[in-house]
């Protein structure tokens, strides 16, 4: 049939991409688009099909990444055949893709997360002690007076 994609190859489109996402080019699983091998240190190149009238800068921000550059693809494969730029619209093209500074360390989107959770917990503690505190000193007013109405201090005179 037309138009269908062999299990086998979307087997392998998986695993290309998962070998990719660790090196920080990720692609959502179920987006039609072949992962070529091709890497650079910062990002990939993708093959984008059955984008029907779609763009390099759609397909990257679609998958959390941006557009570097864009390419004609030769026979619907991984080879460039015309540079173009990441506007422009197709329903096939190669598109190199840069990840967002997180994609590229995961290690800081972790640090900052756990920053923020630090900070909030922080900030619960240092209310519940605050509001401890001034509790406290309205209880000991409390005692202060209760105490001072029955048994009032005598009056040096």
């Amino acid at each position: 049939m037309p138009g269908r994609t062999s299990p086998i190859l979307l087997l392998a489109l998986h695993l290309i991409q998962l070998a990719q996402s660790v090196k920080g080019c990720h692609f959502e699983p179920d987006a039609p688009q072949l992962v070529c091998l091709e890497l650079d240190p910062g990002g990939c190149i993708a093959l984008a099909y059955r984008h029907r009238g779609s763009s390099c800068t759609h397909v990257c921000n679609e998958n959390g990444m941006s557009c570097v550059e864009a390419w004609d693809p030769e026979r619907d494969g991984c080879v460039k055949k015309e540079q173009w730029g990441c506007d422009q619209l197709a329903s096939a093209m190669l598109c190199h893709c840069q990840p967002s500074a997180t994609q590229q360390n995961p290690l800081a989107l972790g640090l900052i997360i756990g920053l923020s959770i630090l900070i909030v917990v922080l900030g619960c503690i240092l209310w519940f002690l605050w509001s401890c505190y001034r509790r406290r000193r309205a209880l000991d007013r409390v005692k202060c007076d209760a105490l001072n109405a029955h048994d009032p201090v005598p009056n040096p005179a």
